[in-house]
């Protein structure tokens, strides 16, 4: 029977194709990538491998969600500021990796969370509840199933979010 740790990777690697298609934002793609690396690190069976990826993967993803999420309001961000997130959120990721504290590699993934609440719609919001707890079960489990199952959850929410926003979009206008 496979360990329940890889499951959750495929079902991340899978969550990560499915939000990593054509037109949904530079934002969610780059996070989705960030997951399909982390799963792929997770899959590989490399010793040590899938925490170093974990380290520098989870920051980066929660703040792309983020400023994904916030992207999609009238609230984007200025490229000078989403660009200093993303290089607090690489910072973050290193010094977790060197010191080896879980805490600083966990913290900008529920601030994404975070900032995916407050962007006020619907389907953000609940990817970012899923995403703050998938930062949660890091905080209490490491690196395990249910933080994968929820970051997998957070992906496929995002992604869902931009299909069903931009069919809206192209649905004629009723009278």
């Amino acid at each position: 029977m496979p360990d329940s740790t890889l499951i959750a990777a495929f079902l991340l690697l899978g969550a990560a194709l499915f939000a990593s298609r054509p037109g949904t934002g530079n934002y969610l793609r780059f996070a989705a990538i960030l997951c399909a690396a982390l799963a792929a690190a997770l899959v590989s069976g490399v010793t040590g491998l899938a925490p170093a990826a974990a380290f520098v993967a989870l920051p980066l993803t929660g703040t792309a969600l983020g400023l994904s999420a916030l992207a999609r309001t009238r609230r984007r961000a200025a490229p000078l500021v989403a660009s200093m997130a993303l290089a607090a959120a690489f910072t973050a990721g290193l010094f977790a990796f060197f010191t080896a504290t879980a805490t600083a590699a966990l913290l900008p993934l529920a601030l994404g969370g975070v900032a995916m609440i407050a962007s006020g719609r619907i389907f953000a919001m609940l990817s970012g509840l899923l995403l703050l707890a998938s930062a949660c079960a890091g905080w209490s489990a490491g690196l395990s199933a249910p933080l994968l199952t929820l970051l997998a959850a957070s992906l496929f929410g995002a992604g869902l979010y931009r299909r069903v926003s931009s069919r809206r979009a192209l649905a004629p206008a009723s009278p």
